[in-house]
């Protein structure tokens, strides 16, 4: 078995995480390689994976069908894609994609669903950082509407 205390996390998410939360994420997570441009959702499609950022940078673009979109928010190394599911959906109200190239951890959607219901510190963690993004989504689209106005 892995010696959790030992183990690192460049995601600040997963290094809040109580023990047991991280012992029960940490066998399911996929180290995978973020590259340019690569979509990680798209907008009314189900959420595959949650992708936990150790490096690089993923845009969170609002769009509707058929137009162009516009970013309202950025995923570091302190975020996590798929916040969606913790709030119940299972389906992407918005696009993201790798805007600078890095590297991340990812978790089968399926598998994240259940790890929630498992660790409320999780989901709790999860809602939190819900909350974050659209704070941040809001405060862009209020700075854009203020510097169309000047």
């Amino acid at each position: 078995m892995v010696d959790l205390p030992k183990m690192r996390f460049a995601n600040r998410l997963i290094s809040t995480l109580p023990a047991e939360a991280i012992a029960a994420l940490a066998p399911l997570l996929e180290p995978v390689m973020l590259e340019v441009r690569q979509s990680i959702e798209l907008l009314g499609k189900p959420i595959s994976h949650v992708y936990f950022v150790e490096t690089g940078m993923i845009s969170v673009v609002a769009k509707s069908e058929g137009q162009r979109g516009t970013e309202v928010g950025m995923i570091g190394s302190e975020g996590v894609t798929g916040c969606s599911i913790a709030l119940g959906d299972d389906r992407s109200a918005l696009e993201t994609f790798v805007q600078i190239p890095g590297r991340a951890l990812r978790v089968p959607a399926s598998d994240f669903i259940s790890l929630l219901s498992q660790h409320p510190t999780l989901q709790n963690l999860m809602m939190r950082y819900a909350r974050v993004l659209w704070i941040q989504a809001t405060s862009t689209a209020l700075a854009n509407v203020n510097a169309k106005l000047s």
